[in-house]
């Protein structure tokens, strides 16, 4: 599409699942827009996703947590702080490469809950202790850096960063605020 890359898609889960009925979806959508395809090659961008939630921890009524059925669950967070169960995000980007070797993408990402009356969940679709018993939505904020590095053909080198500043949602469960630092040599043949 020209300057424009894009990828949506939306999933919906319907049936029953351990006695209640499941109502469950998620939506995402990213796009970026190349701004040059010369000089460090700009990119500006913006991805949002949303998965329903409720019912995970009641025990009771509909069950509406949405069931990734997929193993990759990065896309939420590198460090599996969080899955897409009961989730909205919203995040700006900008990618840009300063050498036709290195790569930078950053982005700056605000998480809520889809519902209060369900918890936050990490990316294995476990809760956070005591997150289902706050009333705030908002779960924090987490700026994200990946810079990558091609030394040549078969060699690269990755680093990623990012850091959840904690909201109220887990601020009021005791929770705070956690960094994560990877970085790792790849090696293609």
């Amino acid at each position: 599409m020209g300057k424009l890359r894009t990828d949506s898609f939306v999933t919906v889960q319907r049936g029953s699942f351990g006695g209640r009925d499941l109502r469950a979806y998620m939506a995402s959508t990213s796009n970026a827009w190349s701004l040059s395809e010369s000089g460090w090659k700009p990119r500006l961008g913006f991805h949002s996703e949303i998965a329903s939630g409720g019912g995970g921890t009641s025990g009771t009524g509909t069950l509406r947590n949405n069931n990734f059925l997929y193993g990759n669950t990065i896309y939420f967070s590198w460090a599996t702080f969080f899955g897409p169960v009961n989730l909205v995000t919203a995040a700006p980007t900008f990618t840009f490469s300063p050498t036709s070797k290195l790569t930078v993408n950053l982005e700056w990402e605000t998480l809520w809950r889809q519902t209060t009356s369900d918890a936050i969940y990490n990316n294995q679709a476990r809760a956070y202790a005591r997150t289902q018993n706050t009333d705030e939505r908002r779960i924090g904020t987490m700026p994200r850096i990946n810079a990558t590095w091609t030394i040549d053909p078969n060699w690269s080198v990755t680093f990623r960063a990012e850091h959840v500043m904690a909201g109220p949602a887990l601020e009021k469960a005791g929770d705070g605020d956690s960094t994560f630092v990877m970085g790792w040599l790849n090696f293609r043949f």
